[in-house]
């Protein structure tokens, strides 16, 4: 498999991206400051107290976008949609179902505005953001179903919402990319999803990825900052999964892990973004190598220098648009 890498403009001597760098270093000097308490207690677990930080960003909110964009929202009660056109859209064109990652249990479509207002502008199409239930007040497969369902009913209103269902991609960052490659799975039989675009994805919750996990992968000498990072993350993946999945479920199960999933051939063309220094990079590596034995077609771009989590930062990390110029081409090209 071809690895792409992706330079930073602007590596420190540590080989992490300078802007990268000074944001979650002084976040680690200056840690994000929440109350004690926030509720409510669901399943034991304060929500707000989990969500707080994510809901009071530390960086600043961005929309880079030069066109106008039209923004409406479909309410469906206990989930919601937003859907993104430039209004020079005329014509039925590509659409990305975006679903938002986060641990399955924070994070909103607001952080990703922006991100999906740049992403409707670059391919001149429409975008969705689902706004799924967070766990633990929904768990499997809860959110699963309603992005389901959410393809499913944007469907149904492909010419108004000037959709070609020819040219239909789902794309998710993190636990939103584990949700992305899951909805590929449970569309394999009416196939709507033509391509995939994982961001950093998690895509196997059992233990298979703590144990396989290698240090070496990186050479001899990690940065401390980046070995903090991927092990915030190596630890927190476990949190999430005890949050998303109810208790005694089989985590095998491809459409909680889709990397299980037997047949890899029922996979569309797949775009996997992923960071230098991130835990998950290692699973996604893995899985991409065999939809390509499998004869599924792989775009692989790993970001020198990054960390998890750098696509909600758009206009802030420069890897954030240059990642979404690069998905804009190729599902243009997949589209063209």
């Amino acid at each position: 498999m071809k690895i792409n890498y992706v330079e930073s403009l602007s590596l420190n001597a540590q080989g992490i991206d300078e802007k990268i760098y000074d944001h979650y270093y002084q976040r680690k000097l200056n840690p994000p400051k929440k109350p004690a308490k926030v509720g409510p207690v669901v399943d034991g677990v304060d929500v707000g107290l989990i969500r707080y930080v994510n809901e009071h960003p530390t960086w600043p909110l961005m929309d880079i976008t030069t066109s106008e964009i039209e923004e409406k929202d479909f309410d469906y009660g206990n989930y919601w949609i937003r859907y993104y056109r430039p209004v020079t859209v005329k014509e039925k064109g590509p659409a990305v179902f975006f679903i938002h990652g986060g641990g399955f249990n924070m994070n909103t479509v607001t952080i990703y505005n922006g991100a999906c207002r740049r992403l409707a502008e670059l391919i001149n199409g429409v975008v969705f953001s689902v706004s799924y239930t967070l766990s633990p007040e929904g768990r499997f497969p809860l959110a699963l179903d309603q992005c389901y369902l959410s393809i499913e009913r944007m469907m149904a209103k492909a010419d108004e919402l000037f959709i070609d269902k020819d040219k239909v991609a789902v794309m998710g960052d993190s636990a939103g990319g584990n949700l992305a490659a899951a909805l590929c799975i449970k569309d394999k039989e009416n196939k709507y999803i033509k391509m995939q675009i994982l961001y950093y994805p998690l895509l196997d919750q059992t233990n298979v990825p703590v144990e396989e996990f290698r240090w070496d992968y990186y050479g001899d000498d990690i940065p401390e900052l980046a070995k903090d990072k991927i092990n915030q993350l190596y630890l927190g993946t476990e949190d999430c999964t005890k949050l998303y999945v109810k208790e005694g479920e089989d985590l095998t199960n491809p459409l909680i892990s889709p990397a299980l999933e037997k047949d890899y051939s029922i996979f569309p063309r797949t775009l996997a973004l992923v960071a230098e220094y991130d835990f998950l990079t290692q699973q996604t590596e893995k899985y991409c190598r065999k939809l390509e034995e499998a004869g599924v077609r792989v775009d692989y771009y790993l970001f020198k220098g990054a960390f998890h989590g750098f696509l909600e930062r758009i206009g802030f990390f420069d890897q954030s648009d240059t990642s979404l110029k690069i998905a804009a081409d190729i599902i243009k090209d997949e589209f063209r």
